[in-house]
C-alpha cells in the first residue's frame, strides 16, 4: 500500500486495502464460526461444516449459502434431533435432559454459525477477488512500461557455469534471456521449478540457446522483434535426464568454401528430442540422435557447449546426491 500512496496509484492502494480488510474479515469471521460451532455440541452438524468449507473451491458463496441454510435448518430441528440422540446414546430420563438441553443451545448457536460461514465465504470471495485485480493491474503495468526507465534488467540469479559462487557477473544478454525465460509465455514446455541458466543467440537473432536446471531448449525465432515479445517459430527441447553430451561440429560447404559451426546434442533416444512448432526442419539433423544448431562462429559453438556439459554434470550432481536426514534427539 505505501508502494502505491507514494507512485499516486490511487486505484491500486484501494485494491489493496479492500485485500486487506477482506482477508482480515474473513479471517476473524471464520475463526469466530468454528469457535461458536464447537459450543453446538454437535459433531454430525460440524462434520457437514467441514465437508462445505472443503468444497468451497467450487464456489464460495455458494458454500456460504449452503453453510446458511444448513445451520437454519440445524436450529430449527436442534431440539427434536438432540433429544432424540441424547435418548438413544445416553438413555432414560438424563439422556432426554442431556438432549434437549444441547437441542435448547443449538437452537440459536446454529443459525448464528450459518450467518458467520455466510459472512467467511463472502469475505474470502472479496479477498481473492482483489488480490486478482491487483496482480492483473501489476501486469498492465510492467506491460505498459512503467518501469522501462530502469537502467538495466535484474542480474541473472543462477550462472551455469559457477554454481556455489556468491553472485553471477552482470552480462545484458544473460539478465534479458532471464526476463524472457520468466516472463514469456511462448514457451511450450517450461515447469514451474524451473531456474533458469543460461542464454546465447548462436546465429544472429534468429538461432537461439537456452539452458536451464532441467533442459536445454534450441530456438528459432521471428528476429523482427524484441526479445521478450519475438514470436518463436521452433522449439527443439531435450531434457537434461536423457542428454548424453553436447560437442561441436564444423561441415564445409562446397560450392562457396565456407565452414559452417554447429552446436550437437547427443540423446539417448531420439524419442527423447520433443519438437514444437512449424519449422522444426530449420535444425540440422533432426532424425537421428543429435539435434544441431547452427552459430555464428566456432567460439560460440565451444562456449555453449561447455555450459551445456556444465549444466548437464550440474543436474547429475544434484540427481545422485543424498540429502542429509537430520536426526532430532
Amino acid at each position: 500500500m505505501v508502494t502505491e500512496l507514494i507512485d499516486g496509484n490511487i486505484g491500486g492502494l484501494f485494491v489493496n486495502i479492500s485485500h486487506g480488510i477482506s482477508d482480515s474479515t474473513a479471517k476473524f469471521t471464520s475463526v469466530l464460526s468454528d469457535s461458536l460451532g464447537a459450543v453446538t455440541l454437535d459433531s454430525r452438524h460440524q462434520e457437514i461444516r467441514k465437508r462445505i468449507k472443503q468444497e468451497s473451491s467450487n464456489g464460495p458463496i455458494k458454500a456460504g449459502l449452503v453453510g446458511l441454510g444448513i445451520g437454519l435448518l440445524g436450529g430449527l430441528t436442534s431440539i427434536v434431533t438432540q433429544t432424540y440422540e441424547g435418548a438413544v446414546q445416553q438413555g432414560g430420563v438424563q439422556g432426554v435432559v442431556t438432549g434437549f438441553g444441547r437441542g435448547v443451545l443449538g437452537t440459536f448457536t446454529k443459525p448464528a454459525v450459518g450467518v458467520l460461514d455466510l459472512a467467511t465465504s463472502a469475505a474470502s470471495m472479496m479477498r481473492d477477488r482483489s488480490r486478482k485485480i491487483s496482480s492483473q493491474t501489476g501486469l498492465q503495468s510492467l506491460t505498459r512500461g512503467q518501469f522501462e526507465d530502469r537502467i538495466r534488467m535484474p542480474r541473472q540469479s543462477f550462472d551455469v557455469c559457477g554454481h556455489g559462487t556468491l553472485l553471477p557477473r552482470y552480462n545484458e544478454e544473460q539478465a534479458a534471456g532471464q526476463d524472457f525465460f520468466y516472463k514469456s509465455s511462448l514457451l511450450f514446455d517450461k515447469d514451474e521449478d524451473e531456474v533458469f541458466a543460461s542464454f546465447k543467440n548462436t546465429f544472429g537473432n534468429e538461432y537461439s540457446v537456452l539452458i536451464t536446471s532441467d533442459r536445454v531448449r534450441f530456438l528459432y525465432c521471428d528476429d523482427k522483434k524484441n526479445l521478450r515479445k519475438r514470436g518463436i517459430r521452433a522449439q527443439i527441447t531435450v531434457d537434461l535426464i536423457n542428454l548424453i553430451r553436447a560437442d561441436t561440429i564444423s561441415i564445409s560447404v562446397v560450392e562457396n568454401g565456407l565452414i559452417n559451426h554447429y552446436l550437437q546434442l547427443t540423446v539417448k533416444d531420439e524419442s527423447h528430442i520433443n519438437r514444437y512448432g512449424y519449422y522444426a526442419n530449420v535444425f540440422y539433423d533432426l532424425k537421428s540422435k543429435k539435434p544441431s544448431i547452427k552459430c555464428t562462429n566456432d567460439v560460440i559453438c565451444n562456449e555453449m557447449m561447455q555450459q551445456i556439459n556444465h549444466a548437464k554434470s550440474y543436474y547429475d550432481e544434484r540427481k545422485y546426491t543424498l540429502t542429509p536426514i537430520l536426526k532430532t534427539i
